[in-house]
């Protein structure tokens, strides 16, 4: 006889290892961005609120957006409102998946004619340049 999982079964097992952030000591060394949606529409057609906060100081840039905003839009709307005033940030926290992490982060190197490339630790030779060099592990 085969076991069935269902979903409460699965609710009720651990969720895992928690990994804590490091404690950050300057200001806007690294962001979490979010955004808060669903919200009733204006006139211009705004649904949403792009929110990103500081994590060391906590001070927040908000943005008004649309619930429909993808990984372009939002990387034009982190640069327009993070970007040009504090630069490139160490840390950019977001609970997306890799596919708009990857979106995202493209979009906000083109305009620096910058090429994003992923890699995964399943395609070791992908970073073969950097880990062959002396003194590998700085890089």
């Amino acid at each position: 006889m085969r076991s069935v999982t269902t979903q409460q079964e699965l609710a009720e097992q651990p969720a895992g290892k928690l990994m804590p952030l490091p404690v950050f000591t300057e200001a806007w060394e690294a962001v979490s961005m979010n955004r808060i949606a669903h919200l009733p529409k204006t006139a211009k057609g705004i649904t949403a609120i792009f929110v990103v906060v500081d994590k060391f100081t906590k001070l927040c840039h908000l943005a008004p957006c649309r619930d429909t905003d993808d990984a372009e839009a939002t990387a034009v709307l982190f640069r327009n409102n993070c970007f040009r005033f504090y630069g490139w940030r160490s840390w950019v926290i977001r609970d997306t998946g890799p596919e708009f992490t990857y979106k995202f982060a493209a979009a906000l190197m083109k305009p620096v004619d910058t090429v994003h490339c992923k890699s995964t630790s399943y395609h070791p030779r992908s970073m073969a340049s950097c880990e062959n060099e002396p003194g590998a592990g700085r890089c």
